[in-house]
């Protein structure tokens, strides 16, 4: 049995791109995972307690299944079956004020509306006078703190002119917020988008998993543009020096709308992981004494950061 796949442009129409019977690479990332994917398969194993709980012993064939029978929002611009077209062609828009995002933090506890990576609590909504968010959230002070960081890590970042995501701070209740303009939505359309972790497994297979390693082997082969190169070697320098020990292929990704080399997008989750345990303190930050010292001064980049980048 063939699983259709349907791809949303920027002018938000919709394509039929093929019929699969496994997942592509490119697919990758659509697929439930971390806080929002552990809540989309209990509510789907309430129809189906025959598969697993554990995500990662779903193969090929249930996954598919799942997702076209039970389809959900996503990251990106794929649809998954008949259902997710037919789900994307009549959902209405509808925004939300910053007062409603306690109540929708609970919501997203029991209910996944949008699937998207990454463990930290996490949902998505059109927010009032700001447009397409995803939305962190967290009650606990540390938790609390880091999103705070991450606010200022992306600001930084932005302001020495290096594409990151747009980003703001809510306080309401018990919980921080952290509202993130989603990159991947263009007007009323979507754009696609894909992981360094997913182009690795399918292109490169590297045993070094840090970043600036698996992108030189992908521009080499012209999956990613070349052009990248410094600002993704930037950001993994900058990434060191604020204590990000979180930066695995999946917080990277490239702007993926079908023509190869995919350009970077902008960058996120940069924030202090290595102050998330109880632990006080750090017993040291990495340096990549092996990685090229010289970074290409692109125009509008903060020349300071630039210098820190090559120490």
């Amino acid at each position: 049995m063939t699983t259709p796949i349907y791809r949303i442009t920027t002018d938000a129409k919709t394509e039929f791109i093929e019929n699969i019977d496994e997942v592509p690479w490119w697919l990758f990332d659509r697929l439930p995972q971390g806080f929002a994917g552990r809540i989309y398969a209990k509510q789907v194993l309430k129809q189906h307690p025959e598969f697993s709980s554990d995500l990662r012993d779903w193969s090929d064939p249930v996954v598919l299944q799942l997702l076209s029978e039970y389809p959900v929002d996503a990251i990106g611009n794929l649809l998954i079956g008949d259902k997710d077209l037919k789900r994307y062609q009549v959902a209405e828009n509808h925004s939300y004020s910053l007062s409603e995002l306690p109540l929708l933090a609970e919501q997203a506890k029991e209910f996944c509306q949008t699937l998207i990576s990454g463990d930290q609590p996490k949902f998505c909504c059109d927010i009032e006078s700001y447009g397409p968010g995803i939305v962190k959230f967290a009650d606990a002070e540390r938790q609390a703190d880091l999103l705070i960081a991450e606010h200022s890590a992306l600001s930084v970042l932005n302001d020495a002119g290096i594409p990151a995501a747009q980003t703001m701070l809510f306080r309401a209740g018990h919980y921080q917020f952290l509202v993130i303009r989603r990159f991947d939505c263009a007007g009323s359309g979507r754009r696609g988008v894909v992981s360094l972790k997913a182009l690795d497994l399918e292109f490169v297979g590297s045993r070094d998993q840090r970043w600036p390693v698996i992108a030189k082997q992908l521009a080499e082969q012209s999956i990613i543009a070349v052009g990248a190169l410094p600002i993704i070697q930037l950001l993994f320098c900058f990434g060191r020096l604020i204590a990000n020990s979180d930066m695995h292929g999946g917080n990277l990704s490239f702007l993926c709308d079908g023509q190869m080399p995919f350009a970077l997008a902008p960058a996120y989750d940069q924030l202090p992981m290595a102050y998330a345990s109880d632990k006080q303190g750090i017993s040291h930050i990495t340096v990549d004494t092996d990685l090229p010292r010289e970074v290409a001064n692109k125009s509008g980049i903060c020349p300071s950061l630039i210098q820190l980048s090559s120490i």
